[in-house]
């Protein structure tokens, strides 16, 4: 299979399958214009804030928890007091942050305590498109639902195969090269067994065939907490636990989750209750730890933190597995193929190289939801339509990977 855009006709494509080559002209999501939205009363403008909290999020570019940043058109911002034609003046009377597409009020703002203001703006949506190949072998185009952070592909017919996946981000105007995702693959193959490679303690692995009790502990950060999500069953840790019961079905398992939301492993050691109390003091038969909030660690802190857990838990007879993280945004991760999520097969944060290796030394088993999250392209999908706040945090089918990593070592 080849796909190629057609040269000086940015919105044709040329698919070749087995020699049969069908040109598709491809519509991109036309920008998306928003009159008279009601913002409310404009709070005071915070800088020293995160950027999508430092005023009122535009509500149609709301993601959970944050805003899609980057598709706010700015020159397209209009602000006025509602029920009257009175335009507000940017700087003088509110900020704005272009990115993040927050407003609030200027310092010494004409805005009277109590005045609503309403919003008028264009902005670029989200889309996924497939390219589909029907059962008597014609080849289609077939649009998607445009959408913020979690665009969902069109639905199949019966007998229809995709062949590839079109990615309209807020980064792209037009059709390009880098939205073209092809199915590779239907399915990530397992991590390679390495030489020397941990696994799982045999004297857990006989609890959970003979059906002893088995306590597990999943430890970690907003992604393990996950009370962004709407049901908690859609938490990896209980994914995982369904399948860990469906894989040893005498096995008696309890599952606890200890986790705070925007902390890291400094947090634990630093609070108290915490992590003696929260974590040592549990006892469980394994910990199943994930701190994509560690990648901030200096290597010097991640040393001197993981070793202590090792030690810890080398003393109180826990087992312990590792996550290395999956991906957030692309540039904060300063991944080389930023804003595409092709080719993104190597993690360039230190944090996930220094995790193997201290697991690899230690003889601790891990769980690699980095690489899973890396191939994914080769699937045909892009990684960062799985984060359903457009920075870091996993939807349910993004966590599913983490229990796919999981399984690997079951």
């Amino acid at each position: 299979m080849k796909i190629t855009l057609v040269p000086g006709r940015d919105r044709l494509l040329a698919v070749t399958v087995k020699g049969r080559t069908k040109t598709m002209e491809i519509a991109p999501p036309s920008p998306v214009r928003i009159s008279a939205e009601p913002l409310g009363e404009l709070p005071v403008f915070d800088n020293t804030r995160p950027p999508w909290l430092k005023g009122v999020r535009l509500p149609s570019l709301v993601t959970c928890e944050c805003s899609l940043a980057g598709a706010l058109d700015p020159a397209s911002l209009r602000l006025t007091v509602a029920g009257s034609n009175r335009k507000l003046l940017p700087e003088k009377d509110y900020q704005l942050d272009p990115v993040w597409a927050t407003v609030g009020k200027a310092e010494g703002s004409s805005l009277a305590p109590g005045e609503q203001v309403v919003a008028s703006y264009s902005y670029r949506p989200r889309r996924l498109d497939s390219i589909v190949q029907t059962p008597d072998g014609d080849l289609l185009w077939r649009k998607g639902r445009r959408a913020t952070a979690c665009p969902h592909l069109p639905k199949l017919r019966p007998g229809e195969k995709r062949l590839a996946n079109l990615y309209f981000s807020e980064h792209y105007t037009a059709l390009a090269e880098e939205m073209i995702y092809p199915v590779l693959t239907n399915a990530i193959a397992p991590r390679p067994k390495e030489k020397g490679a941990a696994t799982l303690p045999v004297a857990l692995t006989a609890k959970l065939k003979a059906g002893a009790p088995v306590h597990i502990l999943a430890w970690g950060d907003s992604v393990t907490e996950a009370t962004y999500l709407a049901d908690k069953r859609s938490r990896w840790q209980e994914q995982f636990l369904v399948r860990l019961r469906k894989r040893f079905p005498k096995a008696k398992i309890t599952l606890e989750t200890v986790a705070w939301g925007g902390k890291n492993t400094n947090t634990f050691f630093e609070t108290h209750p915490g992590y003696e109390e929260l974590v040592l003091a549990a006892k469980p038969d394994l910990v199943i730890s994930e701190f994509v909030n560690d990648a901030g660690l200096s290597s010097e802190n991640f040393r001197s933190n993981y070793q202590r857990i090792r030690d810890d838990f080398r003393g109180s007879g826990i087992d312990w597995i590792v996550l290395v993280p999956h991906y957030i945004r692309g540039d904060w991760m300063k991944l080389p193929a930023f804003p595409s999520c092709r080719n993104s097969d190597e993690d360039p944060r230190p944090y996930g190289k220094e995790l193997r290796a201290f697991a690899d030394a230690s003889g601790i088993a891990y769980a690699d939801v980095s690489r899973r999250y890396g191939q994914l392209y080769r699937t045909g999908i892009a990684y960062e339509t799985l984060l359903v706040n457009s920075i870091n945090h996993p939807s349910k089918e993004g966590l599913k990977i983490f229990a796919d990593a999981l399984m690997e070592l079951f």
